[in-house]
């Protein structure tokens, strides 16, 4: 299935202030790809920058927003990592599956959003991630997890993802999830520089 809002490796890019109602309503969990509302490639050009800002998404399918690096699809290619992402100040609510996503990116920011109602994770990360910054955000309800941070194997991604690398997350309130905070790692797998603080979890 489409991606409501779909395009690669954005330069000095702006995303604000859309609304995003059942996109992606015919994907299920048994389809890697597609089926989100807002949903960024990256990893062309090492000039990528883009903010994705005061946006209201609802009743996504795979992710309600979502970054990741299209090494995982054609390595030789795509060898950049972006100059930076930041994904602030949305509402991303009622998903069927993950709220906010970074999928092999580095120099990510997911600041200071609402994420509630969604069916697995409010935020996840995965496949060879680094420098990812999640921060003041907050988070309800979630069926699975306030926040996964993923190394290894997950049912909407075939194999074994990679390694994380500097993930801090910080001063976020998570409240009435499945876990607060989980992690997963394949056996070799490392979450390195993982820094945990100021966040507030109430069952």
């Amino acid at each position: 299935p489409a991606t409501a809002l779909g395009v690669d490796c954005l330069v000095d890019c702006l995303i604000t202030g859309i609304k995003c109602k059942d996109c992606g309503r015919v994907w299920t969990p048994d389809i890697r790809f597609g089926g989100a509302a807002i949903g960024i490639g990256a990893g062309l050009y090492d000039e990528e920058n883009v903010i994705v800002s005061d946006c209201i998404v609802e009743g996504a399918g795979h992710f309600g927003i979502f970054f990741e690096h299209q090494a995982l699809f054609n390595p030789a290619v795509y060898q950049a990592q972006p100059r930076g992402v930041l994904i602030t100040n949305n509402i991303v609510r009622a998903g069927r599956n993950h709220g906010i996503g970074a999928r092999g990116m580095s120099n990510v920011k997911i600041s200071s959003n609402l994420i509630y109602g969604n069916r697995n994770c409010g935020i996840y990360v995965d496949n060879q991630a680094m420098n990812i910054d999640i921060s003041d955000n907050t988070i309800l309800d979630s069926g699975e997890a306030g926040i996964c941070l993923n190394a290894a194997v997950h049912a909407d991604y075939s194999g074994t993802t990679g390694d994380l690398d500097n993930v801090w997350i910080r001063n976020n309130l998570i409240k009435g999830t499945g876990e607060a905070i989980r992690l997963r790692k394949a056996p070799g797998k490392e979450i390195r520089g993982l820094l945990e603080t100021g966040n507030v979890t109430i069952a």
